[in-house]
């Protein structure tokens, strides 16, 4: 599916979901689809997802459904627009679309801590909605990151130093990047002892991808979680990665204040994690961090279109600054977790809004 085709988008918008379109412009966002925007004659918009050809279409329904359940429960969430027929999703041959209200939001550079409280709240309300899922057949997160040898995540790393090696020319992202795999060598060395402290797995519905590309923003106010992936997985892992941003971890010196605000909204509002998980969360969002090369990994394996890359390399940049700043604070800010997790598990939950002030 390319882009050429947006006459054969336009028709489909027309005819199955009754809209009158004026301009159809790409959003350069998103790694699961392929996404657009549909400016109707009504002065309003629609944002449109074209699946990608082998995507799993009865799952991405299974989306449809928990985003709507999700919507109907009061968790912030983009609206679905059905076809006319009332379908969710339109498939034809090759070609498969939903369809959504547009929301004039944005997701953030870096969080501040009133977002960062804000998406802690509605992550609490989230798990809650999504407990309502378990007993469903959901696939399940091998959470590698428990695992994963840190012996493996060296030889990606190594590979890739081989492929900016080999390059006929190479900038300053290629040079910063080989700066970059050779301290992630270094800082492989702690993943075992990371890895040996960790409490047991404990597999819950969760988001998939609770991370702040999939958040829109309108200010400080939460107007949409977006782009589930749902599925059986660490909700320690998820406190985790939305919590500890690496953008905002890379780039406030406050980091530590807006991320403890997320998991201290979380449990306010009384989100379901366990103790362990609230104790693990900065540990798990490390591993899972150290033991993953996404976004250099696609420079140089399967490059992106230039400016979807070009959020990857920001991505890959800031994460190495992260995991940098974790690693050294990591006692610090587990101590300050164990404290929160204490407050709401041992003495009510009064104490955690004092812990953040």
């Amino acid at each position: 599916m390319t882009f050429t085709l947006n006459p054969r988008i336009r028709a489909v918008l027309e005819a199955a979901y009754g809209l009158r379109v004026g301009r159809i412009r790409r959003v350069w966002a998103g790694t699961q689809t392929d996404n657009l925007r549909a400016e109707l004659a009504d002065a309003t918009s629609r944002f449109v997802k074209i699946y990608r050809t082998g995507a799993d279409l009865t799952y991405e329904r299974q989306i449809l459904d928990a985003t709507m359940y999700l919507a109907q429960a009061g968790v912030p969430t983009t609206r679905l627009v059905p076809t006319t027929g009332g379908e969710r999703m339109h498939v034809e041959a090759d070609l498969a679309v939903s369809v959504w209200l547009w929301t004039e939001a944005t997701s953030p550079a870096v969080l501040n801590v009133r977002q960062a409280a804000a998406l802690g709240r509605a992550t609490a309300g989230l798990h809650h909605v999504l407990d309502g899922l378990a007993a469903q057949r959901l696939p399940v997160s091998a959470e590698r990151c428990r695992t994963t040898l840190p012996a493996q995540a060296q030889a990606r790393c190594e590979h890739l130093l081989d492929l900016i090696s080999a390059r006929v020319f190479t900038d300053r992202t290629d040079h910063a990047n080989i700066a970059r795999l050779r301290q992630r060598i270094t800082d492989l060395d702690h993943v075992g002892r990371l890895q040996d402290g960790l409490a047991p797995l404990r597999l819950r519905p969760a988001h998939g991808d609770l991370v702040t590309p999939n958040t829109l923003f309108a200010g400080d106010q939460l107007a949409a979680i977006i782009d589930l992936r749902l599925q059986h997985a660490d909700r320690g892992r998820e406190l985790g990665r939305m919590a500890f941003d690496p953008h905002t971890v890379a780039h406030r010196d406050d980091w530590q204040q807006i991320s403890l605000a997320a998991v201290a909204a979380y449990l306010e509002a009384g989100g379901p994690a366990t103790g362990d998980e609230v104790r693990n969360c900065a540990r798990l969002a490390l591993l899972h961090a150290l033991l993953s090369t996404y976004g250099v990994e696609e420079r140089y394996l399967a490059p992106r279109p230039a400016r979807i890359q070009k959020s990857l390399d920001r991505y890959w940049a800031d994460r190495h600054l992260f995991t940098r700043r974790l690693l050294q604070h990591l006692p610090q800010v587990e101590q300050q977790l164990t404290g929160l997790a204490a407050g709401v598990h041992g003495h009510g939950r009064a104490a955690v809004t004092g812990a953040v002030r």
